[in-house]
């Protein structure tokens, strides 16, 4: 990974593209935001439309010559074409084949570059971060699905067609038929903002347990942590079998990898930090063979897919 030769007070254009919600910000390639975040909710039947408003709204800022449009997306991406090739919405849809350089180029003359968003939220580890000295960094965000991203050596491990990022595809039940993209016993099919309640309503549905879970008739990952918050004993096991698997994804990936720090960031470790925290310690060790790494909330919070974005504006990979 190498700095571009200009300035690092170049203005950025910085767009993080997630399953629920999409966020900007104008900002420089070291990592100070300029204007407020913008945050809306995406539209992914509208993915361009909503991109094309957002340059808009950038652009607005008269004072601001923005040099890139630099974005981080979920879903899998052909870097080289500068497409979106599937993107995973939040009640699950894809979206296929999403050409938003090219959009963006040919209408506004911007230098747009395009990453999956976990490969941009370590990249952004790495850049503006807490690494301290390692030389091996993943990120894992848990959300609407789990993604990842690892940095060695300040090189970015992305396959051979840089979609190695689907961590939340690791296989944490093999004998399940739950399911995320299709693949058996995904670790986000447990997991994640989504597959947590996919998870509980089927347990519900096989287990007659004394619970208030039962009263929803729309259960959401969050309802499981105010329920076991408030002394529901179903909902605390449920959140414990899930600290099972987030322990079990986590050491594939420690395995894997050997990563000296890994941290996390998205809406469900965000929102709910010691009830994923203390069972992920608590089973951990009983997945991993190699030396285990600091594992830690990043300190970027809900940004770190902004910061990435920056800090994608500023190398070459």
């Amino acid at each position: 990974m190498t700095e571009s030769r200009m300035g690092l007070q170049e203005k950025v254009l910085a767009i993080d593209i997630g399953s629920t919600r999409l966020q900007a910000v104008i900002g420089t390639q070291d990592g100070e935001f300029i204007t407020e975040v913008n945050c809306q909710s995406t539209k992914a039947d509208r993915l361009l439309d909503q991109i094309d408003e957002i340059v808009q709204w950038a652009q607005s800022f008269d004072k601001f010559d923005i040099r890139y449009v630099s974005i981080s997306s979920t879903g899998l991406i052909d870097k080289e074409e500068g497409v979106i090739t599937s993107f995973d919405s939040s009640d699950a849809s894809e979206y296929t084949n999403i050409r938003i350089v090219d959009e963006i180029e040919s209408k506004y003359n911007i230098r747009t570059l395009l990453e999956n968003d976990c490969n941009s939220a370590v990249l952004g580890e790495w850049v503006f971060g807490e690494r301290n000295g390692y030389n091996t960094v993943a990120h894992v965000s848990i959300s609407t699905g789990i993604g990842g991203g690892v940095i060695q050596n300040g090189n970015l491990l992305t396959g051979e067609n840089g979609q190695s990022s689907e961590i939340g595809l690791f296989t944490v039940d093999y004998s399940s038929e739950h399911r995320s993209c299709g693949v058996r016993g995904a670790w986000e099919a447990y997991c994640s903002g989504r597959g947590i309640p996919s998870f509980v309503i089927q347990k519900l549905a096989e287990e007659a347990r004394d619970s208030s879970l039962y009263s929803y008739t729309d259960l959401s990952a969050k309802d499981l942590f105010y329920e076991a918050a408030q002394g529901d004993n179903v909902a605390r096991d449920y959140l414990d079998r899930i600290g099972r698997y987030n322990a079990a994804g986590m050491g594939n990936l420690i395995n894997a990898y050997n990563p000296g720090l890994v941290t996390l960031s998205g809406s469900v470790v965000l929102n709910n930090q010691e009830s994923i925290l203390n069972p992920l310690y608590k089973y951990l060790d009983s997945y991993v063979y190699v030396q285990e790494p600091i594992i830690k909330v990043s300190s970027m919070g809900e940004y770190i897919g902004l910061y990435g974005s920056l800090a994608l504006s500023r190398t070459s990979v």
